[in-house]
């Protein structure tokens, strides 16, 4: 407990008056005098009986958000305190998130609403609380050590299929369909020149004949992002936002995608009449807001990989001409980019400084 400004200011001035009075004997400051200790000893008496450390508990809201989305962390107190009460949070990100509860407030649970700056791990190191009388003179500060975390994924932009809408149909991009009697259409006879590979054996079993099952393509276009990690943190974490975004708006689509991030694999689900499962964003999302830097081989990640359609995600502008199979590339820059060209890709520039939405949804595709 100790003397607020104000309060240091109050005391300088009461013993100035005690000291005027008692030099000059002056009968009229004595009033004054005796104004300004009897307002010190109320505030440090207001201070001792209801400055008392109060139980409380400490959570967020959601244990998971993007970085670009406010979550609230809530504040809840046993009881109602009668003194106005400050709240600093400090975190594994910073600090600077304040929240003023003021006095007689008959709310035992407050908000702070903050946006989070980086991805990860978001923990709650400590909540400094500063407690004030109602003159603003004393002040009691306490330090406390909540046990709250949570996990910031990276930035995520509303995104439509843009640069992807004239390749989205192209054949080859097409997936088979999964398991023996998926897609099927119809079944028939057999037929000289019908692929061996088409035969239904449990029907050809039942009707004692070769049977061919025709089957309808599942045409829900395969996408592969990868995500290069040989960058710095900085450019890391905005190559993650760009990933984030275009992850999610795949699954929004209905397509089917891989994410190949620092050696992680986060593979789609089936698509089913009732969409996609949650937990494949949730997977690909915690392994963007993970990753970090460290040194990989762009052509190596593709090589081996089946044909898909891929996206490659990097800074490295001086080996795009040199990658093979891809078909866009979203070069990250900070302005000093030059204007690349590629006639065997597409190349989406992103400036960021400015919204990836933006630089996503302007190119045209040649």
């Amino acid at each position: 407990m100790r003397p607020t400004a104000r309060g240091y200011g109050a005391l300088g001035i009461t013993l100035a008056t005690l000291l005027l009075a008692a030099v000059l004997g002056n009968a009229a400051l004595w009033p004054l005098t005796a104004l300004g200790v009897s307002c010190l000893i109320c505030s440090t008496a207001t201070m001792t009986l209801f400055g008392k450390k109060a139980t409380h508990r400490v959570w967020f809201s959601t244990d998971r958000a993007h970085r670009n989305e406010k979550i609230s962390l809530t504040w809840e107190a046993a009881k109602s305190g009668v003194l106005a009460r400050q709240l600093r949070m400090h975190t594994t990100q910073g600090s600077g998130v304040k929240l003023r509860i003021h006095s007689f407030s008959k709310k035992e649970s407050h908000e702070m609403m903050f946006t989070k700056s980086q991805r990860g791990t978001l923990s709650v190191t400590s909540i400094d609380e500063t407690i004030h009388d109602p003159l603003q003179l004393i002040k009691r500060s306490r330090r406390h050590m909540p046990q709250a975390a949570m996990t910031v994924w990276p930035a995520r932009w509303n995104l439509s299929k843009g640069v992807l809408r004239s390749s989205w149909e192209r054949p080859e991009f097409e997936s088979p369909s999964h398991g023996p009697d998926a897609g099927i259409r119809s079944l028939r006879e057999y037929v000289t020149g019908d692929d061996p590979r088409h035969l239904h054996w449990k029907a050809s079993a039942r009707h004692g004949s070769l049977i061919v099952a025709e089957r309808t393509k599942d045409t829900d276009p395969r996408v592969l992002v990868v995500l290069d990690t040989q960058m710095t943190r900085l450019m890391l974490d905005f190559g993650a936002d760009a990933a984030c975004s275009i992850i999610d708006m795949l699954s929004r689509e209905g397509a089917q995608w891989n994410l190949l991030s620092g050696g992680v694999v986060v593979e789609s689900s089936q698509t089913s009449s009732y969409g996609r499962y949650s937990s494949d964003l949730d997977e690909a999302f915690d392994a963007l807001a993970m990753a970090g830097p460290s040194d990989c081989s762009l052509q190596d990640i593709l090589d081996g990989v089946k044909r898909t359609q891929r996206i490659v995600i990097t800074t490295r502008s001086s080996e795009i001409d040199a990658l093979d199979g891809v078909d866009v590339v979203v070069l990250l820059h900070n302005g000093d980019g030059a204007t690349m060209r590629s006639d065997s890709m597409l190349v989406v520039e992103w400036d960021v400084r400015r919204s990836f939405q933006e630089a996503w949804e302007q190119t045209v595709p040649s």
